[in-house]
């Protein structure tokens, strides 16, 4: 059985947009006072139950929650269009993956085929790792130090940034190097950290 909004016998609909999905809803009470509550996207619970003094502190109310949903349609729809920006994606390009709870996994994939603009074979590659503190430090990754099997994954971008999930716990985004020495990329190095 579905859940219906509750609207308590009394309010009128005092204001509704239905492209931004905010429904305003008031009740009158003595002293020219309202009891008023919004409703936002699909909620069957009011965003938020306020009691308001005047007419004009309601209209105040209704600007306010239209301005931030205007702004939350804003930034869906730079997201939606950030994820639409093509990617580029090569083989030989390093994708970096850091994770962990109580300490910090640095894993690093190598490209090793592009099988569509949205598809790429990944293997894992190994890190060369210095110790800069007790079971932590840094490290970088190592090219063609293959160790794992070869995975596919689906692809994507972020402002054109590519990036793919490796777990759903952890995604791996396009290490850029910052240089070459000896006609070989220089890759900057990421911190990691292990249990006692």
């Amino acid at each position: 059985m579905f859940k219906t909004r509750y609207i308590p016998e009394g309010y009128s609909l005092f204001y509704s947009n239905a492209e931004l999905k905010i429904e305003v809803w008031v009740l009158p009470i003595p002293s020219g006072q309202y009891l008023a509550q919004c409703f936002v996207g699909k909620a069957i619970k009011p965003a938020w139950f306020y009691r308001v003094s005047s007419e004009s502190s309601l209209q105040q109310y209704v600007e306010k929650e239209v301005s931030m949903a205007a702004s939350r349609v804003k930034v869906r729809e730079q997201r939606k269009a950030a994820r639409s920006i093509p990617v580029n994606v090569n083989v030989g390009d390093i994708f970096k993956s850091s994770w962990g709870f109580e300490q910090t996994n640095t894993d690093y994939f190598e490209v090793t085929k592009v099988v569509s603009p949205t598809m790429i074979e990944v293997t894992p590659i190994a890190a060369a790792k210095t110790e800069t503190g007790y079971l932590c430090g840094q490290c970088t990754p190592v090219k063609g130090s293959y160790y794992g099997e070869p995975m596919r994954k689906k692809v994507t971008g972020c402002m054109g940034k590519p990036y793919f999930k490796v777990e759903s716990y952890a995604s791996a985004s396009l290490l850029e190097p910052t240089g070459f020495e000896n006609g070989q990329p220089v890759y900057p190095s990421a911190y990691w950290s292990a249990y006692a």
